[in-house]
């Protein structure tokens, strides 16, 4: 009971400094909302991403020449790009340029490009081998690790959607085409068999008439004969008895009968022999018809290719421009700024950043602010050089652009101190916990976990206005060479916000001047 009794006495004493000061009631309500505050803020910036792909900005470079299949002109990427749009899944947008597209992936202005080559439509319908038809996706990983997965898991579902797609299509042709070319095979083997069975009646009719021809003419010899010899007599009994027959006459209608005769014997040979030909000739034309028709296949054949390439004939290769080797590297340029801002806070707890001793009271503001900022920038930068052994030596990072990258973490630590002291010179102790939510606040709007145009309109129109922002960008580009190794620009712009910071601290608050033995340690140790 006596251990009880001591408690609640302590507890009533510490109660009644609660209530004799307002500030502090007040300080307490925040820190009982700090932890809810900042769940909500780092929940709200990484929810439900996945609907707002849309958002993320992405180009198209069409160069398909199309290809000729089954006697159609068929152009694929048309149809691709068309469903690509239709869909919204990303912010397509067409560019002409495949080179100028990879620079816009490599500035970070677009998450990826989809490239499609001059004969994709060729390839794919061929069908030669699994993947023929190459789509080129082009990312980068430096650029937002996360964001390069996304385009990689695009490529991949791409892939598999189109090739269902063109095998329908493929399938539909191929069945429509079959189908007309068999009717058309049914109706050429229709007309052939007719003409063939033609052909087999005129040769058989020729070679009767043939037959008949010769019989005539065999049967006929003997009248031919006996015309001959009938003139023979008749010239005799002209000659015998002119009275009979006169002279001229005799000579004349029976030199005409005479040649008359040879004539149609005559012709009755040649009419025999063209008729021999005729025949050969049929016989001939059956013949080839019947070769034509044993040559003729039994159905249409079916599409050429192989297996796997009609099964599987489209395959996206993903190129990776600023690689990460892993996801633990990917996260070390959102991981390293909130290190660097921890350690400004915890400097706070070593310096009296609002206090002055008394014998420097009267120092300019721009001098007490310098003396305020020296050994707390000593200190952070020390942190920012204790980052870089361990991201260099322990986890073995190795950084594109080292020195950009130790340049990059010392000017960071300078800006997150500066201000850190600029929050607790104009709120004290109040700062600390308002930069307790900076923190997550920048974080959620930097776009280091997701890409930024995945969450709310909040985070992405305060995504440029935050240091945390160029800090993670500035990290990317110098230890991935992201952005096209832009790290310049980033950096200045973080060195930009730490002297305005400095400038902030400066003219805000004032100081609390106390003795000069009361002016120690910040930390009761």
């Amino acid at each position: 009971m006596m251990i009880l009794r001591e408690a609640l006495a302590l507890a009533r004493l510490d109660a009644s400094v609660f209530r004799r000061s307002r500030a502090l009631i007040l300080a307490a309500l925040g820190v009982v909302l700090i932890p809810a505050l900042y769940a909500l803020i780092y929940l709200e910036s990484v929810w439900d991403p996945a609907s707002r792909t849309r958002a993320l900005h992405a180009l198209i470079v069409d160069l398909d020449e199309g290809a000729v299949s089954q006697g159609q002109r068929v152009r694929l990427a048309a149809d691709l790009v068309q469903a690509l749009r239709a869909r919204q899944v990303f912010a397509f947008e067409m560019a002409q340029d495949e080179e100028a597209a990879r620079r816009e992936v490599r500035a970070g202005r677009s998450l990826f490009v989809l490239i499609i080559p001059r004969d994709f439509s060729a390839s794919a319908l061929a069908g030669e081998k699994a993947g023929s038809g190459r789509l080129v996706v082009y990312a980068s990983e430096g650029n937002h690790y996360a964001g390069a997965g996304l385009a990689q898991r695009f490529a991949a579902e791409l892939g598999h959607q189109f090739n269902e797609t063109l095998n329908e299509r493929r399938w539909a042709l191929v069945l429509g085409a079959a189908t007309g070319s068999g009717k058309s095979l049914q109706q050429l083997r229709m007309g052939l068999d007719s003409l063939s069975e033609g052909a087999r009646a005129q040769a058989d009719g020729l070679g009767r008439a043939v037959d008949a021809t010769g019989r005539w003419i065999t049967a006929s010899a003997p009248v031919f004969d006996g015309w001959t010899q009938l003139v023979d007599g008749v010239k005799d009994v002209s000659a015998a008895a002119p009275t009979l027959v006169p002279p001229s006459a005799s000579r004349e209608k029976l030199d005409d009968l005479s040649r008359g005769s040879r004539r149609m014997q005559e012709g009755a040979s040649e009419l025999q022999a063209g008729l021999s030909t005729l025949r050969e000739g049929a016989v001939r034309l059956s013949n080839g018809l019947t070769l034509v028709q044993s040559r003729l296949p039994d159905t249409d054949p079916g599409p050429g290719g192989t297996p796997g390439g009609l099964a599987a004939p489209v395959q996206p290769e993903v190129q990776i421009d600023a690689p990460v080797p892993n996801e633990g590297t990917a996260h070390a340029p959102s991981s390293i700024p909130v290190a660097l801002w921890l350690g400004a806070v915890m400097v706070t707890f070593l310096v009296h950043l609002r206090q002055v001793p008394q014998g420097l009271a009267m120092s300019t503001r721009w001098g007490s602010t310098l003396g305020k900022f020296a050994l707390p920038s000593l200190v952070v930068l020390a942190q920012a050089g204790m980052v870089l052994l361990m991201v260099l030596l322990v986890l073995q990072i190795r950084p594109v652009h080292p020195w950009a990258l130790a340049a990059t973490l010392a000017v960071t630590s300078l800006t997150f101190m500066a201000m850190t002291l600029a929050l607790v010179r104009a709120l004290g102790d109040t700062g600390k916990a308002l930069a307790s939510i900076l923190l997550v606040l920048q974080l959620s709007a930097a776009g280091g976990i997701v890409p930024i145009e995945l969450s709310s309109s909040f985070f992405r129109e305060l995504n440029p206005w935050l240091p945390f922002t160029w800090v993670v960008r500035a990290v990317r580009a110098s230890m991935f060479g992201a952005y096209d190794h832009g790290w310049g620009i980033a950096l200045g712009l973080v060195a930009l916000a730490g002297v305005v910071a400095l400038v902030i601290a400066t003219w805000v608050g004032r100081w609390r001047v106390v003795p000069q033995e009361h002016y120690g340690p910040r930390l009761d140790l």
